[in-house]
């Protein structure tokens, strides 16, 4: 990590930090797991995430993974996948959004209507996108 690299959340899959605009998911080795097994595990939902994020981004408004460089929406799908797998497919590079995380948002509201917004992320992204 360098010295302008800032942790923002630590959990049990997986560091994820802040460098300049970019945030960079880091999936953690697990010691207890056979070796090619973990690089296997963590690339596969690499993939799998990776995947998701694409395929969320041609229904809502967010942010893609980054390979080495943007990637325009049209072709990104299997671009960028096959770009994570040929580093390590371990880690993840998105564009940093400033902001309250969506999890801070919701507990400001009663659980019945965080039920309805989280049925409605297409309308809740757009929103506070065009609110600038």
């Amino acid at each position: 990590m360098t010295s302008q690299q800032k942790i923002i959340a630590q959990g049990a899959e997986a560091t994820i930090t802040l460098n300049e605009n970019i945030i960079t998911k880091n999936r953690l080795q697990k010691s207890y797991r056979i070796p090619e097994l973990d690089n296997r595990i963590r690339k596969r939902r690499t993939k799998k995430e990776i995947k998701l994020l694409t395929k969320a981004s041609s229904i809502i408004n967010c942010p893609l993974p980054l390979g080495g460089r943007t990637i325009s929406r049209e072709n990104s799908k299997n671009k960028i996948a096959s770009e994570v797998a040929s580093k390590g497919g371990k880690t993840i590079h998105m564009p940093f959004i400033s902001g309250k995380k969506l999890s801070q948002h919701l507990n400001e509201f009663p659980l019945t209507k965080q039920k309805q917004i989280l049925k409605q992320p297409d309308k809740m992204f757009q929103n506070s996108t065009t609110q600038k």
